[in-house]
């Protein structure tokens, strides 16, 4: 019987996608700084500072968020589709 609360995980179909996401996380740093010091130090942005923030909080979801969330569960998935034998077709 097999047992429900054991998850497998492939590390090596996921780790392009951490990748990715470690990418993303160090751009998100870069412009979270950058905002830290334009309210601090009154630092004059090329853009205004409404448009930085939804820059920052859109490319921390769909940057870095998104991707680490897509290789957890492809990295889940692919280890369970390679027990059945159902989905081979499609990945």
């Amino acid at each position: 019987m097999k047992e429900l609360n054991k998850i497998n995980f492939n590390f090596e179909i996921a780790r392009p996608w951490f990748a990715l996401s470690f990418f993303w996380f160090i751009i998100i740093i870069f412009l979270g700084i950058v905002m830290r010091f334009s309210f601090a130090f009154n630092v004059v942005l090329p853009t205004p500072i409404e448009f930085t923030r939804h820059a920052h909080s859109h490319t921390a979801f769909w940057g870095w968020a998104g991707p680490a969330f897509f290789g957890f569960i492809l990295a889940i998935l692919i280890d369970e589709t390679k027990r059945s034998r159902v989905y081979e077709n499609i990945l």
